[in-house]
């Protein structure tokens, strides 16, 4: 499938600008019938001078060879990659934000090397730090070093749990990730609501949901509807609900 890419960049690229990994990544979803229908799937191209997509419709059981519409990042313009078991969250230094998950591994195993080069590159510095903390205590060790030197804007953590996971959110002006620990001795699915409350009142929700084998933890990182939230005032986990496996 990836030999699409190459058709569809054959003219955009620059003079001596070679593609170095190829994927396909998919916007992340919080599960309602909204967040599906507003899904986003690009085909993905790490060059040797840009991280370029080409936008496409989200098909139910694979990839869309369609092209509607391509955008590039430079190189220096990406912040950070950070890969969770959630997926990929991008950001670039305009404060753009990017939430992206691996929706095809066996269809286009090749997103696999991709997603792992963009974490090699671009997983270390201060915003990317500030997002890989395994826990909530980790940032709040780390408050200080955000508030006077990463001016990463506000800074809210939450917590909430039901008898058998506990669900934690950190959100930075980069974006939120929450980690869900299942405290039970079978596997579950574990669901719950998360609320931004923005600077100018709005308030915007996900709800996601994730599979968590037993004793483990997992990070899922929430897709938002509407998804911009210039600063947020407040963060609230809420319903966390789970479900046996």
């Amino acid at each position: 499938m990836t030999e699409f890419i190459d058709e569809q960049l054959s003219g955009e690229l620059r003079p001596d600008e070679q593609i170095l990994h190829r994927g396909y990544l998919q916007s992340a979803m919080s599960g309602s019938i909204l967040s599906g229908l507003r899904a986003k799937g690009y085909w993905v191209a790490l060059t040797t001078e840009r991280l370029i997509f080409i936008k496409t419709d989200v098909g139910a059981t694979k990839p869309l060879l369609r092209n509607k519409g391509i955008e590039a990042i430079e190189h220096a313009e990406i912040s950070a990659a950070v890969v969770t078991r959630a997926g990929l969250q991008l950001v670039t230094t305009d404060k753009r934000k990017w939430s992206l998950v691996n929706a095809h591994k066996k269809k286009v195993p090749t997103t696999e090397a991709l997603m792992q080069e963009l974490q090699t590159r671009w997983g270390q510095g201060d915003v990317a730090d500030a997002m890989t903390r395994s826990g909530p205590l980790k940032y709040i060790v780390n408050i200080g070093l955000v508030l006077l030197g990463l001016a990463l804007g506000v800074y809210w953590i939450t917590q909430q749990k039901d008898d058998r996971a506990s669900v934690e959110c950190v959100h930075l002006s980069v974006g939120t990730t929450c980690k869900v620990t299942n405290q039970s001795q079978q596997d579950v699915e574990a669901c719950f609501r998360v609320t931004l409350t923005c600077a100018n009142g709005e308030r915007v929700k996900a709800r996601p949901c994730i599979n968590v084998p037993s004793g483990r933890s997992e990070d899922v990182i929430p897709s938002f509807i509407p998804y911009e939230c210039e600063r947020a005032t407040k963060v609230e986990v809420s319903d966390v609900d789970t479900e046996s496996l």
